[in-house]
């Protein structure tokens, strides 16, 4: 019989989490009938609420709600249809109002995650290079780390760590196309953020 062999890796997870269960800080629900934004209710109690993504809180601004209101009463729940065959006559108005922002071109995805999946394999190609920092948002890694299939070479630097990023661009400049440096503006672990105009001048200079 063939032995099986563990999995270091989920282990690990399932330790991690189950001790984070133990400690009931993982798994919990929230509980009323409604949110402030500010507080939320778990186990009885009334705590303030850190744990947010949604860094700005337009989830509670009023002109949004009546707004989303509003959209499904004229629309429904959902529309659903791929967006590739057939686009929500909302896509097409939000894109040329952020068109008018940017003055570029502008492509709307549901979140963050589908629009890495679906941008990152078409715009790298595989005689390109991919250096990820090290605390990038999980949704850029993982699409980046797919095309590994493709032979992409893949490699992460330590964050913000400019000295190591171009110590590795001048390693494989010579071996790839082109390098793609993938970084968040703001990083929503740490709360820091990249050093852009020391970016900008190593594009500069490579």
């Amino acid at each position: 019989m063939a032995k099986l062999k563990h999995n270091r890796f989920l282990d690990t997870v399932d330790e991690v989490f189950t001790y984070a269960k133990n400690l009931k800080i993982l798994h919990l629900n929230a509980e009323g009938s409604s949110f402030d934004g500010r507080h939320m209710r778990v186990n009885g109690k009334k705590l303030k609420h850190f744990g947010t993504t949604g860094y700005l809180g337009l989830e509670q601004d009023q002109r949004l709600k009546d707004a989303a209101i509003e959209a499904i009463q004229n629309y429904g729940t959902q529309f659903p249809l791929s967006k590739s065959y057939i686009s929500h006559p909302l896509y097409a108005e939000l894109e040329n109002l952020l068109n008018q922002i940017y003055e570029q071109p502008v492509v709307i995805s549901k979140n963050a995650t589908l629009a890495h999946m679906a941008a990152i394999p078409v715009l790298v190609e595989d005689r390109d290079a991919i250096l990820l920092d090290h605390q990038v948002h999980w949704s850029v890694q993982d699409a980046a780390k797919r095309l590994k299939l493709r032979g992409v070479k893949i490699e992460l630097v330590r964050h913000n760590r400019l000295d190591l990023l171009e110590k590795k661009i001048q390693e494989i400049s010579s071996k790839v196309n082109h390098i793609w440096y993938m970084a968040d503006g703001v990083y929503s672990m740490y709360g820091d953020y990249s050093p852009v105009e020391q970016l900008m001048e190593l594009s500069k200079k490579y």
